[in-house]
């Protein structure tokens, strides 16, 4: 009877103490290692840092540069910096020329003015990933648009665009191809703190922006 009651009591301290301990250890465990890993994946690289800032410096001149020298390339360029919904956005709003017959229009419209464009990028600055994994990247500094004719010549205005970068994934041939807009094709957008297989190439690019100085000439219409 002894035994038997010895017997009783171990099962009620094993169940009422070291089961309630060994679920909270492990609930412990688990929240850091979900935390760790959560912040090694939220972080960047300098390498992706680096990347994210050229590319928006190099999408605010483009956007911006409307001179008529560099207007057609600037234009292209941007094809491959903005992901396809934001160019479909920018289209529809009037900011970028929604057709070929409509970028040659402006562009003849430019080259007889003497369209040139002057910008200085003075601050860029980089945010935290967002939970989608996108970064936002600040930039602003200061433009001046000038004209043979002064139709288009204006005082220098301050400019501050606001970026959210991604990752696209495209295939290798697309990033080679020199066409003068070239067409690529993607699987969708892919977040940073995803973990891409070898053979996955992706590219960053802008998903969105936002134009928080309001003082801005598009590409689409000549100002």
């Amino acid at each position: 009877m002894y035994w038997r009651i010895q017997k009783i009591d171990n099962q009620k301290i094993i169940k009422q103490v070291l089961i309630p301990v060994a679920l909270v250890i492990s609930v412990l465990l688990n929240g850091y290692f979900i935390n760790t890993n959560s912040k090694k994946k939220s972080q960047l690289s300098q390498v992706q840092k680096e990347s994210f800032a050229s590319l928006a410096k190099n999408v605010t001149i483009h956007f911006l540069d409307t001179s008529y020298i560099n207007y057609k390339q600037n234009t292209f360029a941007l094809m491959h910096e903005l992901a396809p919904s934001l160019i479909q956005k920018l289209r529809a709003n009037e900011e970028l020329p929604a057709s070929d017959q409509q970028l040659e229009a402006t562009y003849q419209e430019y080259l007889t003015k003497r369209r040139i464009s002057a910008l200085r990028i003075d601050n860029e600055s980089q945010g935290d990933p967002d939970n989608n994994g996108f970064v936002p990247v600040d930039v602003s500094g200061v433009i001046v648009v000038s004209s043979a004719d002064e139709s288009d010549t204006s005082d220098p205005k301050p400019f501050h665009f606001r970026y959210l970068i991604g990752m696209i994934k495209i295939k290798a041939a697309e990033q080679t191809d020199t066409t003068d807009e070239p067409k690529r094709g993607h699987g969708g957008f892919n977040s940073l703190v995803s973990e891409p297989k070898q053979e996955d190439n992706l590219v960053p690019v802008v998903i969105d922006l936002q134009d928080l100085s309001q003082a801005a000439p598009s590409q689409g219409q000549g100002q």
